[in-house]
């Protein structure tokens, strides 16, 4: 046996033979990792199959032929990738044949899932039109069966009854409504506004009453029957029922607790009314009966201009009291009692300015008859023309109020205040001695005095108020004669 690092001698007559152990054991592991490899494409391929087969159970029988079509054409480039000999040692043609495989397959499965996804919406529809038929057309089976008797590729651009419509969308199966107006419906269940007034307050003389009035049309009871009765063409009818089906229990809660608490019912002057309940064996009557809420809830009455009356006979009752108590307020300017005088001003000043004007006209007409009562006096001008006069009694604070002052600021008060049979009042001023029971007028001092004025002035002095002097503008004295300033001024 040669040693170690010696060259080989000898004869080579036969095979040499070299011993490869790990190579040998690396290539049977590469086989056995094909033979694993193409076990499991195939596995996985079966169970591709099954899957496909599986979900081809939802797939509408009129996609059935073309998602066979797309299934076979899977089939054939996944069978070429599997067992091709020449795709399966060119690693190129492998990935080309494996991109298709799956492009394929893709597409197999886009067909099942667009197909099993129409068949889902037709059962949908179904359904929901079984459970609220009245929410839609009453064309959605014919509209159905064209669905599913449409292709695919087709159905977003189908034509029923000579019109275009995509018949995936649910909406184009729902009930569109005719052509029934139920705007002029609602109109009409509400009727034309009319004023009512409610029945008023009266005040403390019971002489006036005054009512607050709104504008409304119908109650909502009288809204609801005038709606259900319109509802009687079966084109109405027909709408009335698909908008029923409309409303959610959440809506139909919500307007329940408005139409209740409403404000318009204390502008109405009415109790809040109770309507037929809902009714699902009557989807019109319901549907009539939420329409007269939502007609109370929204309808905000006008206000309008508030209505006074005058009770006639309590009127006259009161200006009888007045007049009584234009005589007491007499007494107590003759008497001077202040106290009396103070609350008379107090109980004055309560009063409106129609029943002061009505106070003041009783006291200076009493004031004249009481003039008229001591005795008639002459009175001759300048121009020696005699007019026959009353005497009125002068009080120390009229005296002071028809006061005014001279030239030189002293005051001047008239010695006397007659009343003409005009009406006039004159505040006369004497001068010199009486002469045979006659004293001389001192016309620079003494002046003439409208009724209007002289009622301001008594108003001002004894009630302290202005009121009466703003009435009216006193007009040009003439020489009628005017004896009750009611009678001239329409008090």
């Amino acid at each position: 046996m040669p040693e170690q690092n010696q060259p080989i001698q000898g004869n080579f007559g036969g095979i040499y033979q070299t011993q490869t152990p790990y190579l040998d054991r690396v290539t049977q592991q590469l086989q056995q990792n094909y033979a694993n490899r193409q076990s499991f494409l195939q596995k996985e391929s079966q169970q591709t199959d099954e899957l496909l087969n599986k979900e081809m159970t939802n797939v509408r029988s009129i996609d059935t032929p073309d998602v066979i079509d797309a299934y076979n054409q899977y089939k054939s480039l996944k069978q070429n990738q599997l067992f091709n000999k020449t795709i399966q040692q060119n690693p190129k043609l492998y990935a080309q044949a494996q991109m298709q495989a799956n492009a394929a397959y893709a597409s197999v499965m886009s067909m099942i899932n667009k197909s099993a996804q129409l068949n889902a919406i037709g059962k949908q529809i179904a359904a929901n039109r079984v459970a609220k038929p009245d929410a839609y057309s009453d064309n959605t089976g014919g509209m159905l069966s064209q669905l599913y008797n449409t292709p695919m590729d087709k159905v977003t651009t189908a034509v029923y009854n000579g019109k275009p419509i995509d018949l995936t969308n649910v909406d184009n199966y729902r009930y569109q409504g005719g052509n029934f107006d139920f705007a002029k419906l609602n109109q009409t269940a509400a009727g034309k506004p009319v004023t009512h007034y409610d029945n008023g307050t009266t005040d403390e003389t019971g002489v006036q009453t005054t009512q607050h009035g709104f504008q409304y049309g119908n109650t909502p009871l009288q809204f609801r029957s005038n709606y259900y009765s319109g509802l009687a063409p079966n084109e109405a009818h027909r709408g009335a029922l698909a908008a029923w089906t409309r409303h959610t229990p959440e809506e139909l809660n919500a307007l329940d607790a408005a139409y209740q608490n409403s404000p318009n019912w204390q502008k109405m002057g009415i109790a809040p009314q109770q309507l037929p309940p809902y009714n699902p064996a009557d989807p019109a009557g319901s549907e009539a009966t939420y329409q007269a809420k939502q007609y109370l809830v929204g309808m905000n009455p006008n206000e309008v201009k508030a209505a006074v009356t005058t009770n006639q006979g309590a009127k006259t009752q009161l200006q009888a009291g007045l007049r009584l108590k234009g005589q007491e307020i007499m007494e107590n300017i003759r008497e001077g009692d202040r106290e009396k005088l103070a609350g008379m001003r107090h109980d004055f000043k309560q009063m409106d300015v129609q029943a002061q004007s009505q106070v003041l006209d009783d006291t200076v007409n009493a004031m004249i008859n009481d003039a008229k009562n001591s005795g008639t006096y002459t009175y001759k001008n300048k121009n020696d023309q005699v007019t026959k006069q009353y005497q009125l009694k002068i009080s120390p604070q009229l005296l002071k109020a028809l006061a005014f002052t001279d030239e030189k600021g002293h005051p001047i008060y008239p010695d006397e205040l007659r009343v003409n049979p005009d009406g006039t009042v004159q505040a006369i001023k004497f001068k010199g001695e009486s002469v045979n029971g006659t004293r001389a007028v001192d016309e620079a001092n003494s002046r003439t005095i409208t009724p209007q004025e002289f009622k301001a002035i008594v108003g001002k002095t004894y009630f302290g108020t202005h009121e009466a002097a703003k009435e009216t503008t006193p007009p040009k004295v003439t020489t009628k004669s005017v004896t009750d300033f009611r009678t001239k001024y329409n008090y």
